[in-house]
């Protein structure tokens, strides 16, 4: 077939190939990039303001549950009413870091998963209040603290998921 072709012709039809050669292979690199570009855009716009939102999420909640312990520890009345008005500003900052996190979700299986952990907090935060009344009442808090941790376990089982989810 290609015995019959002129000298011109041959270079004519490999430099056609080469020249498709190249467009295909341009064709793909364009292709890629988009995918990057746009991958790029998801971490950009969804996955680093929701990575930062949750470990600042987990932080406070990790920091509420330090101050709860420490409450336990103290005796003087003035260092339990600064305990307690420190764990009045916590639980603010945790609500306007879960806000902080609601605002970064973009996708079906985050707002999912984030409204689990709403559910797990409110029942986190009836334990919280069961055994703060308890401990600010002198009463028995053994059974109480352990229910508590219970659902604190859980609660940042959750939010490590987030932070898994936005890596």
């Amino acid at each position: 077939m290609f015995k019959d072709l002129t000298i011109r012709a041959r270079i004519l039809l490999s430099f056609a190939a080469v020249l498709a050669i190249m467009i295909a292979m341009g064709a793909i690199a364009y292709r890629q990039l988009v995918t990057v570009g746009a991958r790029s855009n998801d971490i950009q716009t969804d996955a680093m303001p929701g990575l930062l939102a949750s470990s600042q999420l987990s932080a406070t909640r990790v920091e509420r549950y330090a101050l709860i312990e420490r409450r336990f520890r103290l005796t003087d009345p003035d260092a339990l009413r600064e305990a307690d008005a420190r764990l009045v500003t916590n639980r603010t900052a945790i609500d306007q870091a879960m806000k902080a996190y609601e605002d970064t979700i973009h996708k079906a299986d985050d707002r999912a998963n984030f409204t689990a952990y709403k559910q797990l907090v409110t029942q986190y935060r009836v334990e919280e209040d069961a055994l703060l009344q308890a401990a600010r009442a002198g009463r028995d808090t053994r059974a109480t603290q352990t229910r508590f941790e219970a659902m604190f376990a859980k609660v940042q089982a959750s939010l490590q998921g987030f932070i898994d989810y936005n890596r």
